[in-house]
């Protein structure tokens, strides 16, 4: 399922986080939906940018830390605490691991104003739980 497509689903334009609030090592998750399988999303520092994916290794699709709201990240990647996998924040994708090549699914963001806020998904925009 693409994140676009998730019943939980935030619409665009959604606050994820302020700038400060986001560490400069790390991340911070945010879960929306409160239903057995919620949607789970880390957003990372990327130098003066912020980037988003699903919370969600390729490899056996278990999130990215081991512990809540803790998230290793080293020399431009964001590195899967349960198999040492690391991703490149720049596309997600995978550059050392067991799922070499393999890519986390991107969210789109943007930092505007110290604000990260959640842009559109390629299938359509969610405005309150409907799909454009």
């Amino acid at each position: 399922m693409n994140w676009w497509r998730h019943p939980d689903c935030p619409p665009e334009g959604t606050q994820l986080c302020s700038w400060d609030e986001l560490p400069v090592e790390g991340g911070l998750e945010r879960v929306f939906g409160s239903s057995g399988d919620p949607l789970h999303l880390v957003v990372l520092r990327a130098g003066e940018d912020a980037v988003c994916f699903v919370n969600l290794c390729p490899h056996f699709s278990l999130p990215l830390n081991h512990e809540p709201g803790r998230f290793l990240t080293f020399d431009g990647s964001v590195v899967c605490a349960h198999h040492t996998a690391f991703f490149q924040l720049a596309d997600g994708v995978c550059t050392e691991g067991p799922c070499l090549g393999m890519a986390l699914e991107r969210v789109p963001v943007m930092h505007r104003q110290g604000v990260v806020i959640l842009g559109s998904g390629s299938g359509g925009v969610r405005q309150g739980g409907d799909t454009a």
